[in-house]
């Protein structure tokens, strides 16, 4: 029996407590894995905001419920984009309830631009911030918003921003004429008739049918021209001639 005890039983339960001790539990293990729990209450006014829990996401403003949480310190992180962050440690008893109240201050107001056309240059007050489509934290107030792509014609537009919201737009670039476009290249010129490909295929067809008959022609039995003419050789004009005039 106390072979069992030191040799299996006492090396078990201390393996099973460091495990516990190393292996580090994520929040909502936390909460399935003890009876003995807290509350966390999260009271907002900034809707969307998200909520975590030691790191751990578990919804987003508005949040009705009271979050169960086991006892001990927590870190509560509330958070939207454009807004302040709220940062707070926590300290749960068991059935307590710890009431977090975070309004958050809008800080910065999103743009979002987007073009009709690849690779258009934003600019937010003349300083340059990316190709669109642009997703971009802007200050509050009235910023001059430029588009431009080479070959088009800029796009500018005066925008409000207000912090804690989000600004779309989307830019249609127009084309610059032909005559002002510097991307603009003039189609070549029609071809002559002698650069057609049709007039050498049937240059190429006479040449090689003249490359075929006159070796032909070379090669015609001269009893032929002994017959017609009384001469030996068809190809000597002045035995024809002579021929002719006897």
């Amino acid at each position: 029996m106390r072979w069992l005890l030191h040799h299996l039983v006492i090396p078990s339960l201390v393996g099973a407590l460091v495990a516990t001790l190393v292996t580090p539990m994520s929040f909502a293990e936390q909460r399935r894995s003890t009876g003995r729990s807290g509350y966390i209450e999260i009271v907002s006014s900034t809707m969307g905001a998200e909520v975590e829990i030691d790191g751990e996401q578990v919804g987003t403003v508005p949040i009705a419920e009271k979050l169960s949480v086991p006892v001990g310190e927590h870190s509560v992180k509330v958070a939207k984009r454009g807004y302040t962050q709220h940062l707070q440690v926590v300290r749960v008893k068991r059935r307590q309830t710890v009431t977090i109240e975070a309004d958050l201050l809008a800080l910065s107001g999103v743009l979002q631009v987007d073009a009709n056309v690849e690779d258009a240059r934003v600019f937010i007050d003349d300083e340059y911030v990316g190709n669109a489509p642009v997703d971009q934290d802007v200050e509050p107030g009235s910023r001059e918003l430029k588009v431009s792509l080479l070959g088009y014609h800029d796009f500018r537009q005066t925008i409000d921003i207000t912090a804690g919201e989000e600004t779309a737009i989307t830019a249609e670039l127009e084309r610059l004429p032909p005559e002002e476009d510097p991307t603009h290249v003039e189609p070549p010129p029609p071809p002559r008739w002698y650069e057609r490909w049709w007039v050498w295929t049937i240059i190429g067809t006479v040449v090689v049918s003249l490359a075929v008959a006159l070796p032909v022609a070379l090669t015609r039995p001269q009893d032929h021209c002994e017959q017609q003419w009384d001469v030996k050789d068809c190809f000597d004009r002045s035995i024809i001639t002579i021929n002719l005039d006897q």
